[in-house]
Parts: structure tokens; sequence; C-alpha cells
């Protein structure tokens, strides 16, 4: 069994700004967890049309994959040891950018110069309205950290698990309407914006990742603070090592002045690889 959302004592948490915040709260088993509170602003833009049929929108939280359970909140244990193991000889495939390895499940992606690539143990995650873990991934990178005070980042990327999904659509789906949903909304308020969500399309790349493809907007966020901004999300699922469903997640905020063009994101799930 996975190790679960739990600490070695109780948290010194520091003052925090209203609404938005990204705090360390403490460590889940060799792994700092890190919850990002009330929603995130970033800068990238969403991809230009496709991605399947649209689903009627709903200012209602997603309906899976969404509770603080182990196969949500998705912590991780210590890199695995060996020659390769930890993933320190793995380099980017698109020139000029950096590598992101979580070695515990033998995957790896890109990011642009400018992004943080953060320790392969460290989790981030959203808060649901009672201020508990809503959805997490693991091994991720950052754009803008703290861009608009009190900690708060500007766009990230990573790798989770999706134990209990009923298939590597559902696990995509899910992923994405979840962090759209917890990733822009007030969580400390009771004012929500609209979801819309994508169906899962069939995904793959040239460096052999087959699996599906989603994404999912909240629009119309109300501005209960200065960093409130509307969003979106993007995951990809497939089935990775061990024959364990794998879900690379990227959220990000939209109609930001620096937004990344979208062909970015096209770029960054298209350098998506398992490693040795």
């Amino acid at each position: 069994m996975p190790p679960q959302w739990q600490q070695s004592g109780p948290p010194t948490i520091p003052p925090r700004p209203p609404n938005r915040r990204r705090t360390t709260i403490g460590v889940a088993v060799a792994a700092a967890v890190v919850l990002i509170a009330a929603g995130v602003g970033v800068a990238m833009g969403l991809r230009d049309g496709g991605g399947g049929a649209t689903t009627a929108a709903t200012s209602a939280p997603p309906s899976a994959t969404v509770s603080a359970s182990p196969s949500t909140a998705e912590p991780s244990g210590p890199p695995e040891a060996g020659p390769r193991g930890d993933g320190s000889d793995v380099q980017p495939v698109v020139p000029g950018w950096q590598v992101v390895v979580r070695a515990d499940r033998k995957v790896a992606f890109d990011v642009p110069q400018g992004w943080k690539v953060k320790q392969q143990d460290e989790l981030i995650g959203f808060e649901d309205e009672k201020g508990n873990p809503a959805v997490g991934m693991g091994a991720p990178a950052i754009y803008k950290e703290n861009y608009c005070g009190g900690n708060t980042d500007a766009a990230a990327a990573g790798t989770k698990g999706a134990e209990g999904a009923k298939s590597v659509q559902d696990a995509a789906e899910n992923q994405a309407q979840a962090w759209a949903y917890y990733g822009f909304n007030d969580m400390k308020s009771k004012q929500r914006g609209t979801l819309k969500a994508t169906a899962a399309t069939p995904f793959s790349n040239s460096h052999g990742i087959k699996g599906y493809a989603a994404s999912a907007t909240e629009t119309n966020v109300p501005k209960t603070n200065q960093c409130a901004t509307d969003g979106a999300a993007y995951a990809v699922a497939w089935v990775g090592h061990n024959s364990q469903l794998t879900v690379f997640v990227l959220y990000t905020s939209t109609g930001v002045p620096d937004e990344i063009p979208s062909q970015t994101i096209t770029k960054i799930e298209g350098s998506i690889r398992q490693i040795p």
C-alpha cells in the first residue's frame, strides 16, 4: 500500500495571506508535501481547437479522483537506486530544454528553460474546501514560482498514478477536471467558476507513449483575490512502468498577459517518455 498523506508531527504553518497560497505542511514518508490552496495563476495558453467533444458546463466539483485517497494524493518514496535508477543520466530530447525525471515511475518529460525542476520526492497539490489534500502529483516542474506573491505559482507539470480509474480514458478525463476545478477555484469561498471538459481522445507521441489525453477549463472564476485567474488543465494517461496507470498533468492559467503559446503545451506532451 502506498504511503498516505501523513506527517511526523504537527506542522508548523507560517502566516498565510488570504485565499491563494502554497504551503509546505510537513513530510509524507520522505516526500515534502506542498499544498497549493485556492488556485493558481499561470502563463500558458490553451491548445487551439480540437480535443474531443465538450461536456456540459458545471460549477460542481468533478465526481471522481478528487478525494484525499492515496491514489489521488500520489505520495512517492525516494527514487530508486542504481546506475540508472535515479534518472540522473537522462537527457532532454527537446534541444535547449531541461528534463524532468520521476525515477520511481520511470517517466520523464521536458520543459523550457525558466521552469524550476523540483526534487523528485517533492509533492504538490491542492486542498479541498476543508483544507484536506484533494489532488496531488510528484516530481514537478514549476513555472514562475511565487509569481503573484504569497507562494502562488504560475504553472506546474508532473506525474502521478490513478489507481481506481475505470479505464485509461477515465483517468485522463477525471484528472483534467479535478486539477482545473481545484487549481483555480478559491476553496475558501463558496463561489465557483464554470467547469468544462473534453472527452478523452487517443494520444501518442514519437517516444512510444500511447494512451488518452483530455483537458478541462475553469472559466468565470470569481475574483476573490488578486491572483485569481481562469485556467485549464491537461492530462495524458497511459499504462506505464510495471503495467501501472500513469498520468501526466499540466495546469495553467489563461488570459494572463504573458501566456505561453499553445504549441508549447503540445511540445511538452510530445516529450513524455518512459526511461530505463
